[in-house]
């Protein structure tokens, strides 16, 4: 049988379309991300069609909230616009709370949403109770307890409308590069604990280098980063910021994008988040050779500090003499409705 959890609908519209794929297997740590097209087995049980809805246009229309409620639901889509739609109520109704104008899942096995445009849609908050920015008025991401497979198509996501108050930027801007634990040099304050728990354990025994201003090799004309000396697993910290006193991430659903080269077979990497109260992790997985697109998503708390970073893991023999075992080009992370390849 095909195992699909529970969603609880509250929605006006409901986009879906993605196929259950794993054949009843429930382990779900292995699940690979959505395949549409995968209709091999005629005996599968569906959630939606085999194929998602694409190029949608949803606009003007009027969404009459209820508490923890959406416009849209969407479950699987490419090519969706939102445009000019409107929440019923502005009024601050603790029977109208916690509205979202689009709603998606951050389980890449069951949701993939892609190219989404947000443009004029009035009355949903783009304030959270503490006055600062969010797309939490505008966007909701389900979470979820599973360790889940890469980004669900976040990273695509445009908010046509520009910011009030915060320019668009990538919050990794002039960050350096730490592995865990080795930390020193790096200008962080770093405790982590449990980085690892269940899996591979992190044993930081690589090297990592930034990319240089005018360094070799490049990647679209930019010069690439580099992790090396891989023995077994290691974690490189990005960066992180204090999220009392960053209004811009401060509640905020974030988007990481790392463009990176697995350069050796068996070896691959997670994407790492931390919200403020604990870290999440792309599911584990060999990766093909080659330059590839990574994202991970994560809605951050209102206090505490949030962390991004990288772990990379190899079987191959090899990794641990060799100078660069991944190449990274950029690596941003931003709020949902930036344009990750402009900042």
């Amino acid at each position: 049988m095909c195992y699909v959890a529970d969603i609880l609908l509250n929605s006006d519209i409901v986009l879906n379309g993605a196929p259950c794929f794993h054949d009843g297997n429930s382990d779900w740590r292995h699940w690979a991300p959505i395949d549409w097209a995968s209709i091999d087995e005629p005996a599968q049980l569906w959630y939606g069609a085999a194929y998602p809805p694409q190029s949608v246009r949803i606009e003007g229309n009027t969404h009459a909230p209820n508490r923890n409620g959406s416009a849209v639901l969407l479950i699987a889509g490419e090519g969706v616009i939102l445009n000019a739609n409107e929440m019923g109520t502005r009024t601050p109704d603790p029977a109208t709370t916690n509205i979202a104008l689009v709603e998606t899942g951050s389980d890449a096995s069951l949701f993939d949403a892609r190219r989404v445009s947000l443009k004029a849609n009035t009355g949903w908050s783009a304030v959270n109770e503490r006055g600062d920015l969010t797309n939490g008025g505008l966007v909701r991401l389900l979470p979820t307890e599973r360790q889940y497979n890469m980004g669900v198509g976040l990273h695509t996501w445009v908010l046509e409308d520009p910011p009030d108050l915060y320019r668009p930027q990538n919050l990794l801007a002039g960050a350096h590069w730490c592995v865990v634990p080795r930390i020193s040099p790096c200008l962080l304050s770093v405790g982590w604990t449990g980085i690892g728990a269940g899996r591979a354990k992190v044993t930081g025994d690589c090297s990592a280098s930034p990319p240089e201003p005018g360094g070799q090799p490049t990647f679209n004309g930019a010069p690439v980063g580099r992790i090396g000396h891989v023995k077994k697993a290691c974690v490189v910290l990005f960066g992180e910021l204090e999220l009392g006193s960053t209004p811009i991430a401060r509640g905020q659903t974030l988007v990481m994008t790392v463009q990176a080269n697995v350069t050796m077979a068996q070896t691959g990497l997670s994407l790492m988040m931390d919200s403020g109260d604990g870290w999440r992790s792309s599911a584990d997985s060999d990766c093909a050779p080659g330059w590839r697109m990574y994202s991970y998503q994560l809605s951050m708390g209102v206090e505490g500090t949030a962390r991004f970073g990288l772990q990379v893991f190899s079987a191959e023999p090899n990794a641990a003499a060799a100078q660069a075992v991944v190449e990274l080009g950029s690596v941003v992370v931003a709020p949902v409705g930036q344009d990750w390849s402009r900042l």
